[in-house]
């Protein structure tokens, strides 16, 4: 939503105003505008992905992250990002770029150093970022290669030395400088004046750095769909552009060299913003116009818009991913193609000619359009990343932008008075912009709270995040209903209803009828899963997702070191209806509080051992109000077309050894006609032994091993008796216990079980379905690295 507003203050300057018509005479005059720019996309887009698939770019280079960790310094400039967390800067020279993590340091040098400096690093640890163990959770790594980062840095408190520019540092130290500078002159300059929670907004607008923000204040503003004010963007580079351009507009400067002149500015603002995608889509797009513009050559929108695509690209080729780089281009392209569609509705409503409604000029009309459009379009995307929705956005946007420019214009206004403070003629000025600033950042912060406090459906909705083929859905309805292509549709659809009236009616209704068949045959020989299960890399711990006909579960949490919730929120649930605690070892009950207070109530499944550790959760479950159940040996559970069976060797409980209380694992089996799992726990030897005698196993399609690999567990007689087509083993890298152990690993592979590990490959992906025509195997096992 970061262009209703600036659509709205470029229309009412009389300038850069958005006019379709406007477009087709440029095309008319020049029929190639914007092809050869859209071309010059499509390669950079081919390009980048040849150097990230097949020439490695982003893979660390493991020789030159050994010549790194043995180096001994690394001399470069570090400074405070934007985008980054607290306590961790960036470092850049010559070859590479990281990420800091300088929390061993004391407050003062690490206020220092985000002010932006050249330093050498004499102590510290160098790594690659690592990609996400867990399917669908943020990916750090690829947040990182998005801003050009494959590595991460752990400064320790002695490792840090002064330098000065050299060869190493110069480049592209001397690009991140000046913006650093700006930004904590900016901090130190109008926090003390402001006061409050107004400077830290102040800055965050102007600048997007929101470090010193406070969580309520972005939670509101996120809540309200305003956060996109503090993300600089387009609409900020307008904000700047305007006065600027209003003190170069006189006679004495030529047209050319008005054009000319704003390149500066432009410039800077980009890298006061540090260089963000979105800034750098508005900033290199301006440029373009400027350049246009001097030079008297067509200015088309989407031309410049694939130029800026373009080299971002092929500077970055991760760059597509950021989600910033998306949601700015999609504002863009919503106000190219969709806003002139819903302006020309808001024309045929008539609305002057009803009573009641307000007289809307061309102005406010474009405005509305701008905003409505650039939310449709968002919406979407928003559910996709966030897995929430903001439809009040449309209305507090279009308030709340015109006070976010005040506020840009003025911040950057009273920052120079501010600088200029010896010049006693600018002192009332800033006195009067101080009360003025205060005054609109309350403003602001109200239509933000307000917006954020409302309800769903007008406040903020939560929502499950939709599967990418529904995305292609809604923008292709989008389009027809709003773009140009609608009017292509409806003449299709008259040629088909043409079609239907004459002779060749029977042979079309013959060719539909036809594929209506077809279809049907293929929906009910389609591949439909019944159970998906997910063994959740935790580490030395085990967890495991599943869904079985629709219900959702999870056996075991883990040890509470991997943020569990999150795995399950990413695999698109919401809500839990089961929960199963094999035993109370810390390694698998450890991450059950933080499902407790994420969750809604539902049902634990326990056995009857009466450790302490289990009982403790059975009472922390009771209190937050879930039913707990205590499964025995042979108990069954019917989850729709799914089975869940519950085995024990219930001689163990009471048991005051560890082994005792692993042998006493409540072991699940989720089964169906098409296939079967069974999780084990830690279970060892001499519990196998008890359950073998009593028939308690039987053959299933996947084995969770017991006790992550053990040499106690995995005997061969349970293994006969199970025949595993797959055995996982939920293990740590390079774990202390030396898990798994070779004897356990040889006798799942000797049984014929094909053997994943969490520890080499991430969490595993297991899917049992009914076969359809395109696929005849039931179960498949897929994992996430």
């Amino acid at each position: 939503m970061e262009e209703s507003a600036s659509l709205l203050i470029k229309n009412s300057c009389g300038s850069d105003h958005l006019s379709t018509n406007g477009s087709a005479r440029q095309n008319k005059r020049n029929p190639l505008a914007g092809r050869f720019m859209l071309v010059l996309l499509f390669a950079s887009v081919l390009t980048g992905a040849f150097r990230v698939h097949f020439a490695g770019l982003g893979a660390a280079n493991e020789e030159k992250l050994y010549a790194l960790k043995r180096s001994g310094a690394l001399s470069g400039f570090i400074y405070r990002s934007v985008w980054n967390n607290d306590d961790r800067l960036v470092f850049v020279n010559s070859t590479f770029k990281a990420v800091v993590d300088v929390s061993a340091l004391e407050e003062a040098v690490k206020e220092r150093l985000s002010a932006g400096a050249f330093v050498t690093l004499t102590h510290y640890y160098i790594y690659e970022n690592e990609s996400p163990r867990n399917p669908g959770v943020f990916n750090y790594r690829r947040y990182l290669l998005s801003r050009g980062i494959t590595y991460s840095v752990k400064l320790f408190a002695d490792g840090l030395g002064q330098t000065g520019i050299n060869s190493q540092n110069a480049f592209p130290g001397v690009l991140h400088l000046p913006g650093a500078v700006v930004r904590a002159a900016i901090k130190n300059r109008l926090g003390p004046l402001l006061k409050n929670d107004y400077g830290p907004l102040t800055a965050a607008i102007m600048t997007g750095d929101t470090g010193a923000l406070d969580e309520n204040i972005k939670d509101n503003f996120r809540n309200g769909g305003v956060s996109h004010l503090m993300a600089v963007s387009g609409m900020h580079v307008t904000f700047v552009l305007l006065p600027l351009r209003a003190l170069v507009k006189n006679k004495r400067t030529g047209f050319r060299a008005r054009q000319i002149l704003l390149l500066l500015p432009v410039s800077a603002f980009l890298a006061v913003a540090d260089f963000s995608a979105s800034v750098m889509r508005a900033g290199i797009g301006a440029i373009y116009g400027m350049l246009s513009a001097a030079f008297r050559r067509p200015n088309d929108r989407f031309n410049a818009l694939c130029c800026s695509a373009a080299l971002q690209i092929f500077i970055n080729p991760y760059v597509i991913f950021g989600t910033g780089f998306i949601l700015s281009y999609a504002s863009v392209l919503a106000l190219l193609f969709i806003a002139p569609g819903i302006s020309k509705l808001f024309l045929a409503l008539k609305y002057r000619e009803r009573r009641g409604i307000k007289k809307i000029d061309a102005v406010n009309r474009s405005a509305l359009s701008a905003g409505i459009s650039v939310n449709i379009v968002l919406m979407p995307l928003s559910a996709l990343f966030f897995g929430s929705v903001s439809p009040v956005a449309i209305v507090t946007t279009l308030y709340a932008s015109p006070l976010a420019a005040g506020i840009c214009i003025g911040g950057y206004v009273l920052f120079l008075c501010a600088s200029l403070d010896f010049l006693y003629v600018l002192r009332p000025i800033k006195w009067i912009l101080t009360y003025m600033l205060r005054g609109v950042c309350r403003v602001v912060s109200l239509i933000a709270g307000l917006g954020g406090s409302l309800p769903p459906p007008i406040g903020r909705i939560n929502v499950k995040k939709p599967p990418v083929y529904l995305i292609i859905l809604i923008y292709i309805i989008i389009l027809l209903i709003f773009s140009p292509l609608r009017e292509r549709a409806a003449q299709a659809l008259g040629r088909i209803k043409n079609a239907f009236s004459g002779r060749t009616a029977p042979k079309i209704a013959a060719v539909i009828a036809g594929a209506c068949v077809i279809t049907l045959v293929i929906d009910l020989n389609i591949e439909r899963p019944i159970i998906e299960a997910l063994v959740i890399d935790v580490g030395q711990g085990s967890a495991m997702l599943i869904k079985a006909d629709g219900y959702a579960g999870l056996i075991d949490t883990g040890d509470g070191k991997t943020d569990v919730a999150e795995v399950i929120r990413a695999s698109g649930i919401r809500r839990l209806d089961f929960v199963v605690l094999s035993h109370g070892h810390s390694d698998h009950t450890g991450g059950f509080g933080s499902i407790l207070s994420e969750f809604a109530p539902a049902s634990l499944f326990v056995s009857e051992d009466s450790t302490p550790s289990l009982m403790k959760a059975e009472n922390d479950a009771l209190e937050a109000g879930w039913k707990v159940t205590a499964a025995g040996n042979g108990d069954n559970i019917k989850l729709g077309r799914v089975t869940m069976s519950f085995i024990v060797a219930d001689s163990f409980f009471g048991g005051r050894s560890d082994a005792d209380e692993n042998n006493a694992s409540l072991c699940v089996v989720f089964s169906c006609t098409y296939g079967s799992i069974i999780v084990t726990g830690d279970l060892q030897k001499e519990g196998e032994e008890e359950l073998c005698e009593g028939r308690a196993f039987t053959d299933v399609d996947v084995l969770i091993a017991p006790h992550h690999g053990s040499a106690s567990g995995s005997g061969t007689k349970m293994l006969s008796l199970t025949s595993p087509e797959y055995a996982i083993i939920s293990v740590g890298l390079k774990n202390s216990y030396g898990h798994p152990s070779k004897e356990a690993v040889g006798r799942l592979e000797a049984s014929g079980a094909a053997v994943l590990r969490t520890d080499s490959g991430g969490g595993i992906g297991i899917v049992i379905r009914h076969p359809g025509i395109f696929r005849r195997k039931k179960v498949s096992v897929w994992q996430t690295l």
